[in-house]
């Protein structure tokens, strides 16, 4: 019943989900920031992180009246079934930060050229609008991205289905 703290709630979960903690990709939630700005993440990904924001999320859209808070709880409950669910039917406690090639983060940070030969012409205009690269000397392997304009408002801008925009 607190409106200043209930600010403060809103506005901590909305950039948690936009900055680079939140896998703008693969979802699911990285483990802290390890800068002050909360751009670059410590990219290795918790199952006790994850499953207690996506909790936090569902919650906060009951009490906020916002249906992109549920949907990121399901993006994370997504991330959890898709990426650290076994086939015998358990959920692994983490995933490591390092790649195949032993680089801190390796599979979730982008080469420069990366998204615009992964995508169309159009797809990678609408990448350059929704996500900032951000590069850090941290970041010996790449880019990592963080979410500057959210994908309705590129849908409006462009006139497009916000099916596609997310597509």
């Amino acid at each position: 019943k607190n409106a200043k703290a209930l600010q403060m709630v809103e506005k901590t979960l909305t950039q948690m989900r936009r900055g680079g903690i939140f896998d703008q990709i693969g979802y699911g939630f990285h483990r802290y920031s390890t800068d002050d700005h909360w751009l670059l993440p410590h990219f290795e990904k918790m199952l006790y992180d994850n499953a207690q924001l996506a909790t936090l999320y569902f919650e906060a859209a009951k009490v906020f009246k916002r249906s992109g808070y549920q949907a990121i709880a399901i993006e994370t409950l997504q991330f959890l079934q898709t990426d650290m669910a076994s086939n015998i039917g358990v959920i692994a406690a983490s995933l490591s930060a390092v790649d195949k090639k032993g680089i801190e983060g390796g599979c979730y940070v982008w080469q420069q050229g990366d998204l615009k030969k992964q995508l169309t012409t159009e797809q990678y205009k609408i990448a350059k609008e929704r996500w900032k690269l951000i590069r850090n000397d941290a970041l010996e392997s790449g880019y990592h991205l963080i979410q500057v304009k959210p994908a309705k408002d590129i849908a409006m801008q462009y006139n497009m289905s916000l099916e596609k925009v997310l597509t």
